[in-house]
């Protein structure tokens, strides 16, 4: 039964939406100061509670992924020396992406930020790659009765993996290029995540193939190789398998076959709209 007004402020397009908030909320003393006596203004709906709680998902899924990498690779190298080497690479690759994303003029969105919690896994691909090689050639060299000499070998190891390491890592940078054609508010959300994924791999990249081998070289201790308990289980399981797959090529081909087929054939029930629906959780309604 009373009257009211609704106002909005809008934020103009590129603005952060953070900041407009923010600097919004800052405002609202003064323009209580100058409302008639009577007159009270109340917020209704702001979005300071989705801005903090798309950081703080994006936040969570980037330490948790770390801390799950860390311990895959513990438990597939059964060193943790070398697991601390290539953890080494997720805050220096995310380091690197902020650098380009402020260089490229790019927000740190929900959409940005959850292109480097996709790409965490990916991240370290080049690293373990190059500090599995380098902790392999020491413990060859270690089983010969050799003396080793740690730089040699992390020498000699990354020159054997670094062009499959740059091509890996740059195959993924392309397959992220057709993101880059989407236009409208398709390509507002989905491009900042493809340039996000992008910058982190090059920084990856970079990182494997300078930071990495001198790190192996001055942490990585020489002895003999045995794999993990983990690892062991896992080749007594896969050994049989793969003489099957060999011993049969026709068989696994052909299913290899009638599998892409039959993904070929789903194709056209899969759905096609790119934008995600919002269940925020707050009401906005408007008369």
């Amino acid at each position: 039964g009373e009257e009211v007004v609704l106002g909005m402020a809008l934020a103009r397009i590129g603005e952060n939406a953070k900041d407009v908030v923010d600097e919004v909320s800052a405002k609202l003393d003064t323009v209580r100061a100058a409302l008639p006596e009577g007159v009270v203004l109340k917020p209704i709906y702001e979005r300071t509670d989705l801005v903090n709680q798309a950081v703080r998902t994006a936040t969570t899924a980037l330490v948790e992924g770390s801390v799950l990498v860390a311990i895959v690779l513990f438990l597939f190298l059964g060193e943790l020396r070398s697991a601390l080497v290539v953890i080494v690479t997720l805050p220096l690759a995310m380091l690197v992406a902020f650098i380009g994303m402020e260089q490229f003029g790019l927000s740190a969105n929900l959409m940005s930020l959850a292109g480097l919690a996709i790409g965490i896994g990916m991240m370290v691909d080049g690293a373990v790659v190059m500090v599995e090689n380098a902790f392999r050639l020491m413990a060859e060299r270690h089983a010969h009765g050799e003396r080793v000499n740690r730089t040699s070998a992390v020498l000699a190891a990354a020159k054997e993996v670094a062009n499959p390491i740059a091509f890996a890592i740059l195959i993924i940078i392309v397959v992220f290029r057709p993101r880059f054609a989407l236009e409208g508010l398709e390509g507002k959300l989905f491009k900042p995540m493809a340039f996000t994924i992008a910058l982190a791999m090059g920084g990856s990249l970079l990182l494997s193939l300078t930071l990495i081998p001198v790190l192996a070289a001055l942490i990585l201790k020489p002895k003999a190789e045995k794999d993990t308990r983990l690892v062991a289980w896992l080749k007594r399981r896969y050994r049989p398998l793969l003489e099957w797959a060999l011993g049969h090529k026709s068989r696994v081909v052909g299913a290899a076959g009638a599998a892409l087929v039959a993904s070929l054939a789903l194709f056209p029930f899969l759905g096609k709209e790119f934008m995600p629906q919002l269940q925020e959780g707050s009401i906005m309604w408007r008369v």
